[in-house]
C-alpha cells in the first residue's frame, strides 16, 4: 500500500548506450520499467510475461544522480504518491459495496487480481479530485481491508487473510546458529533493533462530515482515561484529539465507520522492530504484508500462548508482521529496464534492456520492518 522505493548503481565500465537507456529525461525512458528478479533469466527465451512473473520488484524510472546512480519508485507511485500526484479517479457512478468499489478503482493499466467477497456492508461517497491510491486507502480502511500492487501489474483488493500469510511460515531468532530449514519452517537469524513512539499518537478522533452548515460532530471514539497510562504535564491523563473533515460524505455511518477505522491505526502508539537477516533472497521467504513468527527471549520478544516446534525443541513465538522489506542487489539477480519506442506517429513499442551485467552488486544484510501493537491499552 505504499510505493516503495529502488536505487542501484552501473558500473564505471558500463558502455555509453547502456548508461544513456537510463536518463529518465528522454522520451520514452522516463517512467520506464525497472524490474530485479531473483536470479538473472535468459532474454532470448522468455517475453514480458516470464519477468514480470518472477519479479520480486517492479517500478518506474524515475531519477539519475552523477550518471551512474539509478533510482525508481514500486508501480503503487502510479497511483498516487505522498505529494499527492498519481492517477486522480475519473467521475463514477457511486459503488456501495467493498467488492464494487474495487472493480470502480482499478486503473486501466493494472491487471485484476484478488477480488473482495460479495457483502460486508456499504460505503457511500463521491470521490472528487483524489488518487487511486488515496481512494483505495479509504475504502479499505472503511471495509477493514486492504490492497497490493504485484510485480506483474495486477492489483489485489480483499481481506488480510486473502492477500498475506497469517499463519506465520518463518520464524526470525536473534541468536546466530539457531537458523534452520525445516518442513513446516524456515528460521532466519536476526540482529533486532526495536523503535517506539508516540508522535502520531491520539487517544479520540473526531470527525465532521457533510457540506455547509450541516457539518455534524461524530464522536464517541475515544480511550477511557483509566487506560490511558500517558500523562499531561500536570500528570492527568493524556488527552490528545485529532479533528477530521470530510465534506464527501453524507452519511452518519459512514462518517463513524472511516473514523472508527483511522483512529485504530493509531491509538496504540508505534512500536516497531528492524531484523537484519543474512539472506540471498528474503522475498522467497517473507513478503510484506506477511505474518513471521519473532523469538529474541532476551529483548523481552515472545509469547507462552505461541508453543511451536522449532530444531527439534519448543520455541515461543510473537506473531508479528512483516510491513517494510529492504534487500540489496546481489551478484546473480537480474535488473531489467522496459523502454517504449515511438513505432510511429501513434503507436508505440516495448524494448527489454538486460542491466545485470552493467549493475554494481551490493553487499549487506536484507532488512526486515516488523510492526507490533502493544497489548496494554484497553478500549473503552
Amino acid at each position: 500500500m505504499a510505493p516503495g522505493r529502488v536505487d542501484f548503481t552501473l558500473r564505471d565500465e558500463s558502455p555509453r548506450h547502456v548508461v544513456e537507456l537510463c536518463r529518465p529525461l528522454v522520451q520514452g525512458q522516463g517512467f520506464g520499467t525497472i524490474v530485479v528478479t531473483p536470479t538473472r533469466l535468459p532474454m532470448r527465451d522468455v517475453g514480458t510475461a516470464a519477468i514480470l512473473a518472477n519479479a520480486r520488484f517492479s517500478g518506474r524510472l524515475t531519477g539519475r544522480e552523477r550518471r551512474t546512480r539509478v533510482s525508481g519508485d514500486g508501480i503503487v507511485g502510479q497511483l498516487g504518491t505522498d505529494n499527492n500526484q498519481g492517477t486522480v479517479i475519473a467521475p463514477l457512478s457511486t459503488p456501495t459495496t467493498f467488492a464494487t468499489w474495487a472493480t470502480a478503482l482499478l486503473p486501466t493499466y493494472l491487471n485484476a487480481g484478488i477480488t473482495p467477497a460479495a457483502g460486508g456492508g456499504s460505503y457511500t461517497k463521491d470521490f472528487k479530485a483524489v488518487t487511486v491510491r488515496a481512494a483505495l486507502d479509504e475504502v479499505c480502511a472503511f471495509f477493514g481491508g486492504e490492497w497490493r500492487v504485484r510485480p506483474n501489474f495486477t492489483l489485489d483488493v480483499g481481506t488480510r487473510a486473502q492477500l498475506f500469510v497469517t499463519t506465520p511460515k518463518t520464524v526470525v531468532v536473534s541468536r546466530r546458529g539457531e537458523g534452520s530449514r525445516e518442513l513446516h519452517l524456515t528460521g532466519l537469524v536476526g540482529d533486532l533493533s526495536l523503535s517506539e513512539d508516540l508522535e502520531d499518537w491520539e487517544r479520540s478522533r473526531m470527525l465532521y462530515y457533510g457540506s455547509g452548515t450541516t457539518s455534524v460532530e461524530q464522536g464517541g471514539l475515544t480511550v477511557a482515561a483509566a487506560d490511558v497510562p500517558f500523562r499531561e504535564p500536570d500528570g492527568t491523563s493524556a488527552e490528545i484529539r485529532r479533528i477530521t473533515e470530510d465534506s464527501q460524505i453524507t452519511a452518519s455511518a459512514d462518517a463513524l465507520g472511516l473514523a472508527t477505522a483511522e483512529w485504530g491505526k493509531v491509538r496504540y502508539g508505534h512500536r516497531e522492530f528492524r531484523a537484519s537477516v543474512d539472506a540471498y533472497d528474503v522475498g522467497m521467504h517473507v513478503g510484506v504484508g506477511d505474518s513471521v513468527w519473532v523469538y529474541a527471549p532476551e529483548q523481552g520478544v515472545f509469547n507462552i500462548a505461541n508453543q511451536v516446534r522449532y530444531r527439534g525443541g519448543v520455541i515461543f513465538p510473537e506473531s508479528i508482521r512483516c510491513v517494510g522489506r529492504t534487500w540489496p542487489i546481489r551478484e546473480g539477480m537480474g535488473i531489467y529496464f522496459r523502454r517504449w519506442v515511438n513505432n510511429g506517429t501513434t503507436t508505440w513499442g516495448e524494448d527489454w534492456v538486460d542491466l545485470s551485467p552493467y549493475v554494481l552488486p551490493e553487499t549487506g544484510d536484507a532488512t526486515l520492518e516488523l510492526f507490533a501493537v502493544p497489548r496494554k491499552l484497553k478500549v473503552a
